[in-house]
């Protein structure tokens, strides 16, 4: 359900179809990878296991975004058409791709939440 859920708030339309495409893939995936929720009977318990799910796949959808294989092709497609363009006489598009992806490796995390980390 959290998969669900998660979809619905953040796949709208972002006006961009290869980024639509790539967020139902990644959101897709992370929800595959995650457990299903198991109730426990306990409404806190349940809304942390939540939490924790859903925190899990959005960083999962994130660190997908940022490091797919779409990075590499979308690359390549922009450097193919800065040398046909001018021939890299000017590198300012290629810095700003490099700035603009290095910002978006900040949004990464690097390991999976579990509850035993969110309990005193």
């Amino acid at each position: 359900m959290s998969a669900e859920i998660l979809t619905q708030l953040f796949l709208c339309e972002t006006q961009n179809p290869w980024l639509d495409e790539i967020l139902q893939q990644q959101v897709a995936d992370a929800a595959a990878s995650e457990p299903a929720l198991n109730p426990s009977g306990c409404l806190f318990t349940d809304m942390g296991e939540f939490l924790v799910r859903a925190t899990n796949i959005l960083s999962r959808v994130a660190h997908g975004v940022v490091h797919g294989q779409h990075i590499h092709i979308y690359t390549e497609k922009k450097v193919r058409e800065m040398r046909e363009d001018d021939d890299f006489s000017d590198l300012n598009s290629l810095e700003y791709m490099n700035e603009k992806h290095t910002s978006l490796k900040f949004a990464t995390v690097e390991r999976p939440l579990s509850c035993s980390v969110l309990t005193p």
